[in-house]
């Protein structure tokens, strides 16, 4: 995970590295966002604050296969 230094930016990368005893579809939180911005998801358009995506988190729309990755972005609005 990346994050720019005025945190109006992230990059969030997974990798799928073993299929087996990992849950599907995969569910991840975001780190370092401001918690009181809004931001947007580049992946699926959705608008939350950086509370609400450090907490909840996200859940991919896409099922990785092995050795895959699927990088997300989120731009403060």
């Amino acid at each position: 995970e990346f994050v720019d230094e005025n945190r109006d930016h992230t990059m969030l990368t997974i990798v799928q590295t073993e299929s087996f005893g990992n849950p599907v579809p995969i569910h991840t939180v975001v780190k370092g966002l401001d918690p009181a911005k809004k931001y947007r998801c580049l992946m699926n358009g959705a608008v939350r604050s950086g509370a609400s995506w450090m907490g909840a988190g996200l859940t991919p729309d896409r099922i990785l296969k092995q050795y895959e990755s699927l990088v997300i972005e989120f731009v403060r609005e």
